[in-house]
């Protein structure tokens, strides 16, 4: 055995023991909670390719037909900003704890939508957002609560539940589930561009990316482009997508939606052992060819030297409480005007599309 042999073995058996211990740490279950007077609630709509109960709750089986639900998150008045702060199904208390407050589900796609268009705040965009690799359910839901509730998003909120494992041993698993889902995702941000007067602003993370790059990919093959003009901004969070691929599926794409941004750190612990699984190959959300996807169009965003509380640093635009005041644009802050903060300036980290190629 070479010795480049038993480095990536080596290599492999410490990003793969991160992976798990990370995946030991409490997932987190639809809890159902009672809220209390200083608690947020954060409404989040559900499309899922998973199998769920009567009740709009996941269940084993794999995959199914698309199902349409929400649920009523609660964010606890005491919740740290970067963090997800998980319920124990076993605790009777969880006071501190996100959890579910209520739930809803639709028999279709037109009611979720009508649902959707009788929400407040009439003039903010829909919030598209799609999980990433090894996320149950409830991860995902908790995740995307917390996105909005610590950057203040404003409009609906829609997660996208693709039926991932929820194994970090399901990586090849979470792949199919990706392809499988594509149809699914396609047909909700054709209604949402079609029966909405609101714009659709996507936020994807890891794997999720890949779905989201070859839905697009297929709605611009289809239906050339027709629901584009709806998508306001598209943002690509830790990217777990190869960069050939990436590049081809751009090219292939023709005109991105404006603005299209990718958030990529070389400090990616999961986009490393990625990397090693699928043959050593440059994955996006780690990439340092920053110019290469500026000249694809493409606003990146480097998060590499910003503090995070995740032990795989795979999700730092939300796991990282100055990632998240910088990138929520506070010049007035505090945080922008202490001169003792080590944190990157944003004209540091940011690194605008290259218009016109």
């Amino acid at each position: 055995m070479t010795s480049s042999s038993l480095l990536n073995r080596r290599r492999f058996v410490l990003l793969s023991s991160a992976s798990m211990v990370s995946a030991c740490a409490a997932r987190g279950t639809l809890t159902p909670v009672v809220p209390a007077p200083n608690d947020t609630i954060r409404p989040i709509f559900v499309v899922t390719d998973r199998m769920v109960d009567p009740d709009f709750r996941p269940i084993d089986g794999g995959r199914l037909t698309t199902s349409f639900g929400r649920f009523d998150v609660r964010v606890p008045a005491s919740h740290v900003v970067g963090q997800v702060e998980y319920p124990d199904p076993d605790d009777n208390d969880n006071a501190a704890t996100f959890g579910i407050t209520q739930t809803q589900r639709y028999d279709t796609q037109a009611s979720l939508i009508a649902a959707i268009n009788d929400t407040e705040n009439t003039g903010a965009d829909v919030q598209v957002f799609i999980h990433g690799y090894n996320n149950t359910m409830a991860e995902g839901i908790y995740r995307h609560a917390q996105i909005a509730h610590d950057y203040d998003l404003e409009g609906p909120q829609i997660s996208y539940a693709w039926p991932s494992a929820g194994s970090s041993f399901g990586y090849l698993s979470d792949r199919d589930s990706v392809l499988i889902s594509r149809d699914g995702l396609e047909n909700l941000l054709t209604a949402l561009s079609q029966n909405n007067t609101r714009k659709i602003s996507i936020f994807a993370h890891s794997m999720g990316c890949l779905l989201l790059m070859e839905t697009l990919r297929q709605m611009a093959i289809k239906h050339d482009h027709a629901g584009f003009p709806a998508f306001s901004s598209v943002v690509l969070i830790a990217p777990d997508i190869d960069m050939d691929l990436f590049e081809r599926q751009v090219t292939r794409i023709g005109v991105l939606p404006d603005p299209f941004t990718v958030m990529i750190s070389t400090a990616d612990r999961a986009l490393q052992l990625s990397s090693l699984l699928s043959g050593d190959t440059d994955r996006l959300g780690s990439t340092t060819e920053i110019g290469r996807l500026q000249a694809l169009g493409v606003n990146v965003i480097d998060l590499s030297d910003f503090d995070d509380t995740g032990e795989t640093h795979h999700i730092t635009a939300a796991s990282s409480p100055s990632a998240i005041s910088l990138l929520r644009g506070l010049r007035n802050s505090s945080f922008a005007n202490n001169p003792t903060r080590t944190a990157p300036s944003l004209a540091e980290i940011a690194f605008p599309a290259l218009k016109g190629n």
